[in-house]
């Protein structure tokens, strides 16, 4: 029997039980648009996190950090210096940590203050909401977070170029406790929903507290493949090395944990699909023996049965991937216009919350073929071995 002939044979399926063959796709597509929601959300969570920490220079750079435990170094001038000799090691900024006091026009709260090059937040891999980066040339400029915004409850629209007033203090040469209070211009709002902190430029921080300790380095290299050489040669000098590609194959088997924990609520749902999908290929094996029968007695063979019942399943199956991806896609879309329309209305950044990978989605409609094939097997199998003459008295 031709393969034309096997699907035009299957394809009867759609017009002799329509209802049935309907809600059994519909089953199918359940299940399928299940999975299909999950993973992608797993994966639009993923591409969230990795894109607000990552940034072209941020995965050519490395932190270092002083050495704690029992044998402590802190970061000198003079391993700054080594450091620059390095092959492959474009630029090295150092980071100063200050516990500091901030105001606008009412009580001053307590932040974290940061004092950085201009550099700094490209290694870093921030984004900025609104506005841009220190001038390190400049005097009394500064960068804020959007969760220092929220702490302060200020716009984000309204504060570039609005004066805070930052107080931070520190222990002089004599055991003196010295503060110092200096007024800042708001230049730029990085992204960050979670850490209140204000960034300052560093020469200007480092003039009135020199003795500080350097809070951390970051070293921009000039290409993903000497991270590690670089990584090796900081570590063997006794520093802690971490780097942003560290956190990202973290986060990954993170969230391929947190993906496979979705995917099998959803294979919970398409299995109950695939027990319809079994018994209407059952039901219509039932309803056909006689037609069987007549087919063998004509001359079709084991193989052309076996093939026209297998056809059914995977059409059927093919039918189901394909409208569950289709409701997956308009659920998702609805999910995520509902998330930004809130999110605007909170003043909070919009963000695509699922993401759907072109190989995934074409591994989703193959899976799909696939149970339908493993659902359909019984049914053809026994369709196959049918003995004409007894499917002929069938009754």
């Amino acid at each position: 029997m031709r393969f034309i002939d096997v699907i035009r044979i299957a394809t009867r399926i759609f017009k002799n039980n329509r209802l049935r063959t309907f809600l059994t796709i519909l089953g199918v597509a359940v299940g399928i648009g299940t999975i299909v929601f999950l993973i992608a959300l797993g994966y639009g969570l993923q591409k969230l996190t990795i894109e607000q920490i990552t940034g072209t220079d941020a995965l050519t750079a490395l932190e270092v950090t002083p050495s704690v435990g029992d044998r402590p170094r802190q970061i000198t001038d003079d391993m700054i210096k080594k450091i620059k000799a390095f092959d492959n090691v474009e630029t090295v900024e150092a980071v100063m940590a200050l516990n500091g006091q901030m105001s606008f026009d009412g009580p001053p709260g307590d932040v974290a203050v940061y004092a950085v090059s201009d550099d700094y937040f490209s290694l870093e891999g921030l984004s900025f909401a609104i506005g841009g980066k220190i001038n390190t040339s400049a005097k009394n400029e500064a960068v804020v977070t959007t969760a220092l915004l929220d702490q302060f409850s200020k716009d984000t629209n309204q504060l570039p170029g609005e004066k805070i007033n930052i107080g931070y203090s520190k222990v002089d040469t004599t055991n003196e406790l010295v503060s110092d209070s200096v007024k800042y211009k708001v230049v730029g709002i990085v992204i960050d929903e979670f850490e209140p902190n204000i960034y300052l430029p560093y020469e200007n921080v480092r003039q009135f507290s020199p003795e500080s300790p350097i809070h951390s380095l970051k070293i921009k290299v000039n290409s993903q493949e000497n991270i590690g050489a670089i990584k090796g040669q900081i570590s063997a000098m006794g520093y802690p090395v971490t780097t942003v590609i560290d956190t990202v194959d973290q986060l990954e088997r993170g969230f391929a944990v947190v993906r496979f924990a979705l995917g099998l609520l959803g294979v919970i749902a398409l299995i109950v699909a695939s027990i319809g999908m079994f018994n209407t290929l059952t039901i219509s094996l039932l309803e056909r023996i006689k037609e069987v029968g007549i087919m063998k007695s004509l001359g079709a063979s084991d193989k052309d049965i076996w093939q026209i019942f297998l056809a059914e399943a995977i059409l059927i199956g093919f039918c189901g991937g394909l409208v569950g991806l289709i409701m997956s896609f308009v659920g998702s879309s609805f999910i995520n216009y509902i998330y930004n329309f809130l999110a605007t209305s909170y003043q909070a950044q919009k963000v695509s919350l699922f993401y759907y990978p072109l190989w995934f989605v074409l591994m989703i409609l193959a899976f799909a073929c696939l149970v339908a094939l493993i659902t359909g097997f019984y049914p053809a199998r026994r369709a196959a071995k049918l003995n004409p003459l007894q499917a002929l008295r069938y009754e």
